[in-house]
């Protein structure tokens, strides 16, 4: 089944339980391989590779909420990256019949901007840099 997109939640881990940051309108993962090539002079036209590790990064976007309880602001944020905190991060979505594919995992903040326009809302962009594997749930 389809999942969409109100159905694509980013968590904080804050005292021990996953919290969304409740004003965000987008996000996103990116997880990319490297490799090496493994071909040698004499085999030919084609190369050949080999995977040898994998990185990943996570990003989201929204308006800035500032002092909300019920989740995590930009100012909480902010004050994490400048902390250098490793953040227990999980992504999170649930298709149209009530299926969950969540993947949690180790991160820090790499970049944070936020905007404001005399005429719209203050957003915010936050970059994540992932360390580590990404642990994987299906339910």
């Amino acid at each position: 089944m389809n999942v969409q997109g109100k159905n694509v939640i980013l968590k904080i881990k804050v005292a021990g339980v996953y919290t969304p940051y409740l004003c965000a309108r987008s996000a996103s993962i990116s997880i990319s391989t490297d490799f090496i090539e493994t071909s040698v002079s004499g085999t030919g036209l084609n190369a050949t590779f080999l995977p040898t590790k994998n990185s990943f990064t996570c990003s989201m976007e929204g308006v800035v909420s500032l002092n909300d309880p019920a989740g995590v602001t930009l100012a909480d944020l902010r004050g994490l990256q400048l902390a250098q905190s490793l953040l227990e991060v999980s992504y999170e979505r649930t298709d149209d019949g009530g299926a969950i594919y969540n993947e949690e995992f180790l991160a820090y903040i790499s970049s944070s901007s936020d905007t404001g326009s005399f005429d719209d809302m203050n957003t915010f962009s936050i970059e994540l840099r992932g360390t580590g594997a990404i642990t994987q749930h299906e339910s």
